[in-house]
């Protein structure tokens, strides 16, 4: 994760949490789909008619394309595994958004001790309150530059915990 990566999401941390239950509910969407739900093209044609093994091929007319092709794959199987591989990729974000608002969230918590004061006052300026550097340096009578280095710092804790729960 970078920088701008935390950055963005201290910006749009409410976003952050209306994306998660977003994925949560498309989740609850797909997991509650049922095979039913298959549209199959032509129940009436077999997609293997050699079901008992062997190496058949088998010979199609001209007009599909003339010579021999076995035909193995299923119109609803691709379905299925289209959609478990949607839920994979969807439980995965979900996954790395959690980390991440978790990542943030406990250095937030650990910010509004005593002598991280400052440190909670330049995050609620600038993530929360969204206000310029220039305006938080009159505010809290630092120089830009230390507000800077601070933020850094406090960026790349949260960069630091994040990974620390991936491992």
């Amino acid at each position: 994760m970078t920088r701008a990566t935390v950055r963005y999401y201290l910006h749009n941390l409410d976003g952050l949490q209306q994306e998660i239950s977003d994925i949560n509910a498309d989740l609850g969407d797909y997991r509650a789909m049922v095979t039913d739900e298959f549209i199959v093209s032509r129940v009436d044609i077999d997609a293997d008619p050699y079901r008992s093994g062997g190496n058949y091929k088998q010979l199609w007319p001209e007009d599909r394309g003339g010579g021999t092709h076995y035909n193995n794959s299923s119109h609803t199987e691709q379905l299925a595994v289209n959609r478990a591989d949607f839920i994979t990729k969807l439980e995965q974000e979900l996954y790395t958004k959690k980390t991440i608002l978790a990542a943030i969230n406990c250095v937030l918590y650990y910010l509004g001790s005593y002598d991280r004061q400052a440190d909670k006052q330049i995050i609620q300026l600038r993530y929360a309150e969204h206000l310029p550097w220039g305006v938080i340096s009159k505010k809290m009578s630092y120089e830009q530059i230390t507000l800077w280095h601070k933020d850094s710092q406090i960026v790349d804790e949260i960069i630091s915990n994040y990974n620390a729960r991936l491992t």
